[in-house]
């Protein structure tokens, strides 16, 4: 399962990123501490902070795979022509390979609006502790460190 995860930071570069999460790293199951086995800044929830949509944006659709970018699959009958792309001939790419969204990481001051359901969302503050919720009430409490909006799947 994917889940979201906000990273607080001072220094938002991918390696600082990588050595935050890396404590909570699975490990093929030998770290007690493990959450995660896969993540990536943004994923499923690039956009989060800024409303930007990864479906809508051209960079991130390809030709689609499934009818051979024709719109119409030839290996069986589907009302629209294909049930990957519609009967465009272009698909939206898995979120894995989304382009890196500028809107994933901001100062946690800048982020105006949170949805409503991230109060359970869990958070890994800026010295490295993992909390299962109260992100909303530490970015307000911290709005100088950057927050990043994290992928996370276990």
């Amino acid at each position: 399962m994917h889940y979201l995860l906000i990273v607080f930071t001072n220094k938002p570069t991918d390696l600082n990123i990588t050595n935050i999460m890396e404590p909570f790293c699975e490990h093929d199951g030998d770290n007690p501490d493990g959450k995660w086995d896969f993540w990536q800044i943004g994923g499923r929830w690039t956009g989060l902070f800024d409303g930007y949509e990864p479906d809508k944006d051209p960079d991130n659709s390809e030709p689609c795979w499934l009818c051979g970018a024709t719109g119409k699959r030839t290996d069986m009958e589907v009302v629209n022509g294909c049930n990957r792309c519609n009967g465009t001939g272009t698909a939206i790419k898995w979120p894995t390979k989304w382009k890196r969204h500028d809107g994933d990481i901001m100062k946690a001051s800048t982020v105006k609006t949170w949805p409503e359901y991230i109060g359970e969302t869990p958070y890994i503050d800026g010295q490295g502790g993992w909390h299962d919720n109260g992100v909303v009430e530490y970015a307000k409490a911290n709005p100088n460190l950057f927050a990043v909006v994290v992928d996370f799947h276990t």
